[in-house]
């Protein structure tokens, strides 16, 4: 048999094993090397401490449905904890901690124990005549001596390199600014540098605001945060830390000081904040699916004719534009959130959007919690007159580069920001150009989220230096590309000219359905090297991967095609793709190989596998692992993808209990934030302006998983809850995911911030027409005792996936006025 190592035990190395044991039992023998103690990659929990690279609680960005194989269904994993229940209904974007488990149970079904060794780093390895010599050190406890580090070397005759793209967080591109005098440089310099590097931290070091103030916070002032970094992982890591000062400021007890922290996120280019479920069609009251399943479908792609091609790299301004439009249906209300640092001009929708999957961001800006600066940060140090003795005592000041921009200086003066306004709003807004940087100050705390640079240090020089490239005939040389660092054929899997190594899921962003194929290819292409033939050669850039494949492509595209085969291949389109990402072209996207149902499609398509279930779903609905892996000649776990089918189906049943929760938590996000109201009054010709601000903060009663504190401002007569007539008043309200219900709880009169016992109102949703969906009131005491009014309906309307507006149609005592607020952003 010949042996096979996999170097890491994360998505891509469990499904890389069980991909050979299942096709090829009796061909490879299989060794799986991970150097941590437990398996799962980025999702393997560190001991006690939680998730190594992320928080144990952070939310996937896509649901189960992607984030899965096809041949293991989350409902047959086991997601609880130690004395709990049944996670019911499961999660659709499950938790770093459920992740681990899903891929603790896929071990067990699929990958034996024994071919894993863990606590076993790869140290170097040597291409040897067609073989690889692999050293390692393994971290062994033998008895009576404890642990050792034991020295190995082994000979294999295939190397899967398995260890995930984001491996070390890439270095800050600022950097710490110098003391002014050489005096100061000689005698503070050390105790200096390693002061403000304790106020900085990767976005994956991140946990808490307080860990990361701790010590640092200013008395009697302001305290900033600094998120430098757009994209998802910025975003992400900023909303974070506005949900902890969110909750600090909001809950009951005591106020921690760095409850006053505000957030300044300082961003390179505008991005649109994705919600993780979105609507289907454009309508005051539309369908909702989770954000993948919307944008990963088959349908459009279909009506094209022909097979579906990938289509990765540089984007077109057509392309661009596409996607602009696509992701403004999107975001719909939310869309302008009074921040100009966030907005695209039509110039800038030439070219390739970013995009952040975040809820809460949005409303976090409007309210002021969070400050998107457009810029560059060039470096971080103290305050230019800081005392000798007490350089520290105002903070650090984070200089942000904002070259041809426009400067707005705040009447707190905490800040300079700097933006591109839209012309109508320069009229609204103190604007004058300048060229020069801006500064932040009173930061207490840094958060980097500048994202990650791979590496497989291990691999022998020479291979190294190949696959990153050679100046060759007609091409471009292009080398220190940290987002293409290799240049890799056949869906970024492996080189010709080293056919032994192969490299699953090492590209931005990868996918696990993609790895799961990739897996199979490369066992496939093994199993015909040792059979003797030569691997086909597709032209997996294009998706075009075999002569019939050639003859399917529709008339009106063939001639383009055709063209486009003959002028490019794999290498010369990466090539294109890397120099334009060196010289920091904008029409490079920010995932280059993301176009998934491309991938998925053209992988398939040479793995022999059809996309099935084409009856239960039509020939649209959203592309899934489980659609995938029936290939006749070999046995899969059909079961387990016949279970999520199903699952999937249930989803998308807009009639169905899972649509309810679906939309009820779309309901739950647009409530968040500033609103305005006014209380139309039957038998008065004025309108009483209100003012209500939902407040997200961490749920204090377990059996709801979110809570807003509700405030109500300058309120002639409360409305919510039950109560005396008064200026301004609280009112908790939380939201039950599995029961679909938000319930309305008076506050405490003594702190206003903690829940009575009592429930005084249940919102059900109850349809919806043409105006919105709407939710039906159910108060939870006698309407004849009441004192105050309660609303028995509220009406919602969207725009896009964001609440535009709604109105509260409430009713009294017998014979009171019956009226109704109607609340605007």
């Amino acid at each position: 048999m010949k042996t096979v190592l996999i170097v890491g035990a994360g998505p891509a190395g469990l499904v890389t094993a069980k991909t050979f044991l299942t096709l090829a039992p009796d061909k490879f023998k299989v060794t799986i090397f991970e150097k941590k103690d437990n398996i799962g990659g980025m999702w393997a929990s560190n001991g006690d401490n939680g998730q190594e690279k992320c928080s144990a609680e952070m939310t996937t960005n896509l649901s189960r449905f992607t984030v899965a194989f096809s041949d293991l269904d989350w409902s047959s994993v086991d997601l609880r904890q130690a004395n709990s229940e049944p996670a019911n209904p499961l999660p659709l974007f499950p938790t770093a901690r459920q992740v681990e488990q899903y891929l603790y149970a896929y071990k067990a079904k699929y990958v034996p124990q024994e071919i894993i060794h863990r606590r076993t780093q790869v140290m170097n390895s040597f291409r040897e005549d067609g073989k690889w010599r692999v050293r390692y050190e393994e971290i062994k406890l033998i008895p009576g001596v404890g642990e050792r580090r034991v020295l190995g070397e082994k000979i294999f005759d295939y190397v899967i390199v398995a260890t995930g793209f984001f491996q070390n967080p890439s270095p800050a591109a600022w950097r710490i600014k110098p003391l002014l005098t050489p005096s100061l440089r000689s005698e503070h310099s050390e105790k200096y540098h390693s002061q403000i590097r304790r106020q900085i931290q990767h976005s994956t070091e991140f946990r808490t605001v307080k860990e990361l103030t701790k010590g640092h916070l200013l008395n009697n002032q302001e305290n900033n945060i600094v998120v430098i970094g757009g994209s998802i992982s910025g975003s992400e890591a900023a909303a974070e830390a506005a949900f902890q000062i969110s909750n600090a400021r909001y809950s009951p007890g005591d106020t921690p000081n760095w409850a006053r922290c505000k957030v300044y996120h300082v961003i390179a280019k505008p991005f649109y904040c994705l919600p993780k479920y979105v609507p289907t069609t454009q309508s005051p009251a539309p369908n909702f699916l989770p954000l993948d399943l919307e944008l990963y479908q088959l349908g459009s792609r279909l009506l094209k004719g022909g097979p579906i091609i990938p289509s990765n790299g540089l984007k077109t301004q057509e392309q661009a534009q596409a996607s602009h439009k696509k992701m403004e249906s999107l975001v719909g209300a939310q869309l302008d959130v009074g921040c100009p640092a966030l907005r695209y001009t039509d110039e800038q929708k030439k070219l390739p959007p970013v995009a952040g999957i975040v809820d809460a961001y949005p409303e976090f800006v409007r309210s002021g919690v969070i400050v998107p600066i457009r810029g560059r940060a060039i470096q971080v140090g103290v305050e230019p007159n800081a005392a000798q003795t007490r350089l520290f005592e105002k903070g650090l000041v984070m200089e942000v580069e904002s070259n041809d921009a426009w400067k707005q200086t705040f009447p707190e003066g905490s800040m300079s920001l700097c933006y591109w306004p839209q012309e109508d709003e320069v009229d609204r807004w103190s604007w004058y150009r300048q060229n020069k940087t801006s500064d932040i100050h009173n930061v207490v705390g840094v958060i980097n989220a500048t994202g990650f640079r791979p590496g497989v240090p291990w691999l022998d020089e020479k291979v190294t230096d190949t696959l990153q490239g050679h100046p060759h005939k007609n091409a471009h040389h292009c080398t220190g590309c940290a987002r293409i660092p290799y240049r890799l054929r056949y869906y970024s899997t492996y080189d010709d000219r080293f056919p032994e190594l192969a490299f699953i899921g090492y590209y931005e962003g990868p996918y696990w359905g993609v790895m799961e194929l990739q897996a199979r290819l490369t066992v496939q292409r093994y199993l015909s090297m040792e059979n003797g033939g030569i691997p086909s050669e597709p032209l997996s850039s294009l998706g075009l991967n075999t002569n019939e494949d050639k003859e399917n492509v529709n008339e009106t595209n063939a001639k383009a095609k055709t063209d486009e085969i003959k002028q490019l291949d794999e290498i010369e389109i990466l090539e294109k793709i890397r120099l334009a990402i060196v010289r920091r072209q904008p029409t490079v996207p920010p995932f280059w190989m993301g176009d998934y149902v491309g991938l998925m499609e053209a992988c398939a398509r040479e793995a022999g596998l059809t996309s099935q279930y084409y009856d239960a779903l039509g020939t649209t609905g959203p592309v899934l692992p489980a659609r995938y892996g029936r290939s006749g000649g070999h046995s899969d776990d059909d079961a387990e993808k016949d279970k999520t089918i199903k699952d999937l189906l249930e989803v998308m049943d807009i009639s169905g209990d899972s649509h309810r929760r679906v939309v009820m938590k779309a309901i739950w996000r647009g409530l968040q934030g500033d609103w305005k109201g006014w209380m139309q009054d039957p038998t008065r010709h004025d309108d009483v302006v209100s003012s209500v601000f939902f407040h997200p903060r961490e749920s204090t009663n377990k059996k709801f998983q979110h809570e807003y504190l509700c405030e109500k401002r300058n309120v002639r007569q409360g409305w919510f809850p039950a109560g005396p007539p008064a200026k301004t008043h609280f009112s908790v309200w939380r939201f039950n995911e599995r029961d679909a219900v938000i319930e309305v709880y008076r506050v405490s009169s003594t702190d206003h911030l903690t829940a009575s016992p009592y429930t005084d109102l249940k919102l059900r949703l109850g349809g919806r027409n043409e105006d919105g969906w709407v939710l039906n009131g159910e108060p939870a005491w006698d309407l004849a005792t009441a004192v105050s009014k309660v609303p028995v309906e509220i009406l919602l309307v969207f725009e896009g996936a964001g609440v535009s507006g709604w109105r509260a149609q409430f009713e009294g005592a017998e014979g009171e006025r019956k009226g109704s607020v109607i609340f605007e952003r």
